[in-house]
C-alpha cells in the first residue's frame, strides 16, 4: 500500500514485474535472516542495508540479492509477470532524492 501511495514500484532489473515468491524469498527473507545474527544482525539490517541506497546504483542490499530495483510506477506500466526480453533496457526511471 505504501509503494502505491508513493507512486513507486519494485521491478526486476529487466523491467519485468517481481513475482511474489521472488519478493518474499529473495528480497525480504535473506535480510531478515541476516538480522537474526547476534550482535551484527542489527548492524546489517539497520545501517548497512539502508545506507547502500546512497550508492550510484541506488540499490539496497535486498535489491542486490533479489536482482530488483525501485522505479516510478509511471515508468513501469508495461511490467509483465514474465521476464520478457522486449523490456530489457526499458526506460525505467529510478527514484531520485
Amino acid at each position: 500500500f505504501g509503494k502505491r501511495a508513493m507512486g513507486i514500484r519494485v521491478v526486476r532489473m529487466d523491467g519485468a514485474r517481481v513475482a511474489f515468491s521472488r519478493f518474499i524469498f529473495l528480497r525480504w527473507l535473506p535480510v531478515a535472516v541476516l538480522g537474526c545474527i547476534p550482535f551484527v544482525g542489527w548492524l546489517i539490517t539497520s545501517l548497512v542495508d539502508p545506507l547502500l541506497i546512497f550508492r550510484e546504483s541506488r540499490q539496497c542490499l535486498h535489491d542486490d540479492i533479489a536482482g530488483t530495483r525501485v522505479v516510478t510506477a509511471a515508468s513501469s506500466t508495461e511490467a509483465t509477470l514474465r521476464g520478457d526480453p522486449k523490456y530489457a533496457g526499458a526506460n525505467l526511471r529510478t527514484i531520485d532524492f
